[in-house]
């Protein structure tokens, strides 16, 4: 759906799972003024060690975090 000029809009952005070293977080856009859907994303962030060049597990930290403002993220091991 296409924006107007001036439309004001909402971004939303959630985690929709946590994988052993990955987190994906999906996003929405939508026209503030009817609800209208007119972008959505999905990106894969990698928990990366640099030193050893290769992926590391997500922290429980990280985990713990996320969960704690998103109870629904599904989480996969």
């Amino acid at each position: 759906s296409q924006v107007g000029y001036g439309e004001k809009l909402e971004v939303f952005v959630r985690t929709s799972l946590i994988k052993r070293s990955s987190i994906v977080f999906e996003y929405a856009v939508v026209v503030k003024a009817d609800s209208r859907l007119v972008a959505q994303a999905k990106t894969v962030v990698v928990c990366y060690e640099y030193s050893l060049m290769r992926s590391k597990p997500v922290s429980q930290e990280i985990k713990a975090a996320i969960l704690a403002l998103d109870p629904d993220a599904r989480v996969e091991i």
